[in-house]
């Protein structure tokens, strides 16, 4: 694969992001052209300081020492600091933080011992007994997390907290939860679910890529991150295409890590990740002892959502504005409410080098569904969505084709009424069955028997009690579960498609740029699929930004192409 480094000024190596909605109302649908959000492991219940049953505690006073080594006279830790120390940008302080002499080591250690033979879909045991230092800096991984995920609202949107001893103490309890994992209260208020904390995190850390073997859909499991827009669609890539495929991204250059990816101009790219170290490992996605193959893709996304080429991916300008994140905004979500954030479509162009077709729910007068295409175009060889509806009969037809055309598949849930808070309107969401997410990323695994294969990437199991259905939820393990057709689209609101350049009606491409008629038109390949002929894909977005209008703002390349 032709390389091209990645030379602007990122903003920071390894930044990702734990909110995916961009605070407008919480009435928005899941859609990529709205604002996704989702819901991770980062996200509290609504009752911050309650005692988390049967979870042991931290030792505080080891937490007050690391406070006294790291905070300021007021007993606070910038958090820009802090995300420098968890991205081992400031060695100096994370050394700092191992050197510490605490003394809750031995008491974590057994505690944790006790708790992870409950946790198989986690590993069900420890990698290694650990150290003391391993302890300390999984204490301010549990740390951070808890001061900088702290939930505003039900639609997922995140504030940046200031991480504060005094706010720490509050939270113990749920300092304790980040540190030992096992169960947590989802948002929601009626559903336990399982996570590893920080302390298995880093014990379990291999500090290996890993093998073909462990690149498994089923060692995906979301941590304090939200990104599940973007592991939903990994989780599917590998079902797709398969682990080497996967593999064939990284790249290991004696320990420190590049993935190549294809960027907005459909241009073979790389980009880089370094090492990973145990603060990263402790909070991003885990795949335990089955090696760093997901932080290293999951930092290299969030590279990118922090670059220039971010905001040129999905703001479609020609030139790249400046890093729309800011540093402070690593696991935490939107600071500004305005910018959207947790968007399929660069999760799909970074992971296949493809575009989307996106679809969401749309209700007639009568209330009967149907899909909408959410890209519209006007550009020629696509005809204009507002005359093409799929019914949900039709729509099952179409996932059924795009598994068998191996794409990845991808479906999303609305606003969960259970989350609501007190004088939200009841109509701006959907009552969820008790284990499904609201305002989150499933991938499609598979279509049999009537039955929809469907992945939660957080990874976690779940038994129905009583019947199942929408409104007992689904048997789940490891994330997986099956919903009959009937039901499917009562819970799942936008479905998202990976488009096939091979196979699809797609603009021609040359050098990177856009190939035009003189009349400042893309010119269009035909593809041997009719599948989605009618629909636009999401590069029509991109191409409406910057490809229409006068021929004379455009480059003089593309007077060479003339028709």
């Amino acid at each position: 694969m032709k390389s091209k480094v990645i030379v602007g000024a990122l903003l920071s190596a390894g930044i990702l992001l734990t909110g995916c909605n961009s605070g407008s109302s919480s009435s928005q649908t899941t859609s990529s052209i709205q604002s996704y959000g989702t819901q991770s492991y980062g996200t509290q219940s609504a009752t911050l300081n309650q005692s988390i049953e049967g979870l042991p505690q931290v030792s505080m006073s080891d937490v007050e020492l690391i406070f006294k080594e790291l905070g300021d006279s007021t007993g606070k830790i910038d958090t820009k600091h802090a995300v420098d120390i968890v991205l081992g940008k400031d060695m100096n302080a994370y050394n700092k933080i191992m050197a510490l002499p605490t003394t809750g080591y031995q008491d974590a250690l057994a505690k944790q011992q006790a708790i992870v033979a409950s946790m198989p879909e986690f590993g069900g045991s420890l990698l290694t007994i650990g150290s003391r230092e391993k302890y300390n800096l999984a204490l301010f991984a549990a740390i951070f997390i808890t001061n900088t995920s702290q939930t505003s609202s039900s639609d997922g949107v995140s504030q940046v907290g200031d991480i504060t001893l005094s706010q720490t103490i509050e939270r113990s309890a749920m300092v304790s939860h980040r540190f030992f994992g096992d169960s947590r209260l989802e948002e929601q208020g009626y559903t336990w679910s399982k996570n590893p904390g920080t302390f298995m995190a880093i014990l379990n850390n291999p500090h290996t890529v890993g093998t073909i073997n462990d690149i498994s859909y089923n060692n995906i499991h979301q941590g304090a991150v939200g990104d599940c827009y973007f592991l939903a669609v990994l989780g599917g890539l590998i079902n797709q295409r398969g682990a080497q495929y996967v593999a064939n991204l990284i790249n290991n250059d004696n320990g420190s890590y590049s993935v190549n990816y294809s960027n907005i101009h459909s241009v073979d790219s790389r980009i880089q990740v370094g090492t990973v170290n145990d603060l990263e490992v402790a909070v991003g996605a885990y795949s335990g002892t089955h090696g760093n193959w997901l932080t290293i893709l999951e930092q290299a996304f969030g590279n990118i959502l922090m670059s220039d080429e971010y905001s040129f991916v999905y703001f479609g300008k020609n030139v790249p504005s400046a890093g729309i994140y800011s540093l402070p905004t690593f696991y935490t979500g939107m600071v500004s409410s305005t910018l959207p954030i947790g968007q399929y479509y660069p999760a799909f162009k970074f992971l296949t080098g493809h575009e989307v077709y996106e679809f969401t729910t749309d209700y007639n007068d009568k209330g009967d569904v149907n899909f909408k295409n959410v890209y519209a175009s006007d550009q020629e060889g696509y005809v204009n969505f507002s005359a093409q509806e799929l019914s949900p009969k039709a729509m099952i037809k179409v996932i059924d084709d795009s598994l068998r055309d191996k794409r990845v598949v991808v479906l999303g849930t609305s606003v969960d009424t259970n989350s609501l808070e007190d004088g939200e309107d009841p109509k701006s969401g959907k009552a969820l069955p008790k284990d499904v997410v609201g305002t989150h990323a499933y991938t499609v695994l598979g279509h049999v028997n009537g039955k929809f294969i469907i992945r939660n990437p957080w990874g976690t199991s779940y038994t129905a009690t009583g019947q199942e259905g929408l409104v007992n939820g689904y048997n789940m393990v490891n994330g997986v579960f099956e919903v009959p057709d009937n039901e499917v689209f009562s819970i799942f609101t936008s479905v998202d498609i990976e488009q096939l350049p091979s196979i699809d009606s797609t603009p021609q491409v040359v050098n990177g740029q856009v190939v035009l008629t003189k009349k400042g038109k893309p010119v269009f390949t035909q593809g041997t699929s009719s599948l989605f002929a009618q629909f636009s894909t999401s590069n029509q977005d991109y191409i409406k930004h910057n490809f229409t209008g006068s021929i004379n703002t455009q480059p003089n390349f593309f007077d060479n192409f003339a028709n």
